[in-house]
């Protein structure tokens, strides 16, 4: 039994979610000769305060820009 789990940012439409289901149980069926009633694709949508990237949550208005950062992060000074 195959078991797959796609994170992904709340408010998917449900076309992308019919999408990624057929995709990934045909990919799992064909590559590994699963029987379709054998693979299960579970889909979690994260709300944006859950979650973050480069240190920036995604709440932030100017997230896209932030959550781009490449550089480290520099230490505190207090630890």
């Amino acid at each position: 039994m195959s078991i797959i789990e796609i994170y992904g940012w709340k408010g998917i439409s449900s076309e992308k979610k019919e999408a990624w289901i057929k995709t990934c149980t045909s990919v799992i069926a064909n590559q590994f000769n699963e029987p379709l009633d054998e693979i299960t694709v579970f889909i979690n949508e994260i709300p944006s305060g859950n979650w973050g990237q480069a240190g920036a949550i995604g709440t932030d208005s100017d997230w896209l820009e932030k959550s781009r950062v490449q550089e480290r992060m520099k230490e505190d000074a207090s630890n």
